[in-house]
C-alpha cells in the first residue's frame, strides 16, 4: 500500500476508476467537475496507441454522456462517469432508465447548486435523486471518496443488487482541496474486485432487446428493483467488511462519533460533518453530552440503524445543506419519519450556494438546541 500520497477529490476519483479497472468514461465537462474529466483525458493520453486499457470520450450534453453510459454498461463493459449540479438534474430521465435496465454502472456527482446560478457546494442535486432507484453515498472526506468509489462496484454488481450508484464528493471542499489518501495497491483491488459478468446484456452472439415497453408486466419489474435496493443494505454492510479486513477502513451506512452517552445529536451529512466534528470535540471537553450522526448512505435509506442510534437522544439538530421550498430540508424529513415523535427535532438549514458552515456555527446549533422549547426551523 503506498501512504502520504496528497490527492484531490478528483484525483481521488480518477485514481478510483483506473483501480476498478473502469474500461470506459463518457463524460461532458462542467464545473466544478471538470477537473476530473480534464484527469481522464490525461490518462487516456498517456497510454500507449495499441495498449490503451480505458476509453475516454467527451459528448455534447450531460444526456449524452449518461446515455453513452448506459449502452457501454449494457455491453458489459464497466463504465464511469461524473455530473454536477444542472447537469446531474438534465440526466433524470435516463438516470430511471439506467436503474430500470437494473445496470449497475457509477457515477460521481460534484455537488453544485442549481438556481440562481452558482457553481458552489450544496446538496440539493444529489438529495433530489433519491426517488431515481440509485443507490446513494454521500462522502465526507477523499480517503472515503476513493474507497467508496471501488466499494459501488462490487456492490452495484453483486446480483442481488444490479442497480446504479451515485457517489458523492463536495465541490470545491473536497472536489480541489487535497489531503492525505492512502491508495491501495492495483493488486489488491483486483482480487477484492473480479471483473464484471452480466447476468443479461447486449452481445452480437446472442442478440436481446433491452428496456422493451411493458404493460402489467411494469409492476413486477418495479418490485424487482425494489426488493434490490432492499438487498443492497445487507450487501453495503458485506462489502464493507470485506473492506475493512483487507485496508483496515470501516464506514458503515452511517458514521457515529461521540453518540455512545449523547443527549444532543447533530446530524450532518458531506464534509461538513468534518468541521462538526471539532465542535463536538471542544464541547466534549467542557462535559457536554453532545454527539455527532452522519448519514453516508442515503439509499437505500438506514432507517433502523437511524432510528437506534438516536434512540436515545433528548434533542436532535438536523443541519441541512439543501432546501425543499415550502417543506423544509430534505434530510430532516427523512431523520423526522425514522426516529420516535417524542424525540425533539429541530432543522437548521446551512450551507446553500456555498456558503460558508464554520465551527462556530454548529457551536450556536447545538447552544440554540439546548435552550429550545420547542421544534422549529432556522435559516442560518
Amino acid at each position: 500500500m503506498i501512504k502520504g500520497d496528497l490527492l484531490s477529490g478528483s484525483e481521488a476519483a480518477v485514481l478510483a476508476a483506473q483501480l476498478s479497472s473502469v474500461r470506459c468514461t463518457p463524460m461532458y465537462p462542467m464545473i466544478p467537475q471538470d477537473d476530473i474529466v480534464k484527469k481522464l483525458s490525461d490518462l487516456y493520453s498517456s497510454q500507449s496507441d495499441g495498449k490503451k486499457t480505458i476509453e475516454f470520450f467527451t459528448l455534447e450534453s450531460p444526456v449524452a454522456a449518461l446515455s453513452a453510459s448506459i449502452a457501454s454498461e449494457a455491453t458489459g463493459t464497466r463504465t464511469f462517469t461524473v455530473s454536477t449540479g444542472p447537469g446531474l438534474e438534465s440526466m433524470k430521465e435516463l438516470m430511471y432508465v439506467a436503474s430500470g435496465m437494473r445496470l449497475p454502472l457509477v457515477m460521481v456527482n460534484v455537488s453544485r447548486s442549481l438556481s440562481p446560478t452558482n457553481i458552489w457546494n450544496e446538496h440539493t442535486d444529489i438529495l433530489s435523486c433519491r426517488d431515481t432507484g440509485w443507490l446513494i453515498f454521500i462522502t465526507s472526506n477523499n480517503q472515503e471518496l476513493l474507497d467508496t468509489i471501488i466499494q459501488a462496484y462490487k456492490i452495484a454488481e453483486n446480483k442481488k443488487v444490479l442497480l446504479p450508484v451515485l457517489v458523492n464528493m463536495d465541490a470545491f471542499l473536497q472536489s480541489h482541496t487535497r489531503e492525505n489518501v492512502f491508495v491501495p495497491s492495483e493488486r489488491s483491488i483486483s482480487k477484492f474486485l473480479p471483473e464484471l459478468n452480466l447476468p443479461v446484456g447486449l452481445n452480437t452472439s446472442k442478440p436481446v432487446s433491452l428496456n422493451p415497453p411493458v404493460k402489467e408486466e411494469y409492476m413486477e419489474f418495479k418490485a424487482q428493483q425494489h426488493i434490490a435496493m432492499k438487498n443492497a443494505e445487507k450487501i453495503i454492510r458485506n462489502v464493507d467488511d470485506i473492506w475493512n479486513k483487507k485496508f483496515h477502513r470501516k464506514y458503515g451506512l452511517i458514521e457515529r462519533f461521540h453518540m455512545e452517552d449523547a443527549k444532543y445529536v447533530i446530524v450532518v451529512a458531506g464534509s461538513a460533518a468534518e468541521i462538526a466534528k471539532t465542535a463536538v470535540q471542544e464541547l466534549r471537553a467542557q462535559n457536554e453530552k453532545v454527539g455527532l450522526l452522519r448519514p453516508r448512505v442515503i439509499r437505500p435509506w438506514p432507517k433502523n440503524d437511524i432510528r437506534e442510534a438516536l434512540k436515545n437522544a433528548k434533542k436532535v439538530a438536523v443541519v441541512d445543506q439543501d432546501i425543499m421550498p415550502g417543506t423544509g430540508g430534505i434530510l430532516y424529513q427523512e431523520i423526522k419519519a425514522s426516529i420516535s415523535s417524542e424525540i425533539f427535532c429541530s432543522n437548521f438549514i446551512a450551507g446553500l450556494g456555498g456558503k460558508k458552515i464554520l465551527k462556530e456555527d454548529f457551536l450556536n446549533i447545538y447552544e440554540r438546541l439546548k435552550k429550545s422549547e420547542k421544534e422549529e426551523e432556522v435559516w442560518l
